[in-house]
């Protein structure tokens, strides 16, 4: 039976990972870009580390140093008087991390659980029990 639980839960799922896969995506243009110079964990890092959900509680993994390196270059264009949009190229945390999940996840959250999305996933999980074998092993 599927519950209006498993449909939600199922909804948050899909936003978490399409919002993840967003940054995700994002940092490593920006590493591969403008970090190329190096051992590669980072690059190596961003591109294999996914969220991990325990309960209600959705983990994204960090390299502690990612943001100092983020406050690093905003620093130094800064001293470099260097033009705004240089240093939004070089954001791999706030502006990228924050930016999605305050503006794109949190509102998808909120009002983006239509009925007909309710419906929708309510179908794909029907069908998807519908298809799976049982195995009997007695």
């Amino acid at each position: 039976m599927i519950t209006d639980d498993i449909i939600n839960k199922t909804f948050i799922e899909r936003i978490v990972s399409r919002d993840e896969k967003i940054i995700r995506d994002t940092q490593s243009q920006v590493i591969s870009t403008y970090y190329n110079g190096g051992t590669g964990r980072l690059l190596n890092f961003i591109k294999t580390s996914h969220h991990h959900v325990e309960g209600l509680h959705f983990m994204f993994p960090v390299l502690n140093y990612l943001r100092f390196l983020d406050i690093q270059n905003r620093n130094a264009s800064r001293e470099k008087r260097t033009m705004l949009a240089e240093c939004r190229n070089l954001a791999l945390y706030n502006r990228v991390v924050w930016g999605v999940l305050y503006h794109n996840t949190l509102n998808s959250l909120k009002y983006g659980l239509t009925q007909d999305i309710r419906d929708s996933i309510r179908k794909q999980l029907e069908s998807s029990v519908d298809t799976q074998q049982i195995i009997d092993f007695n």
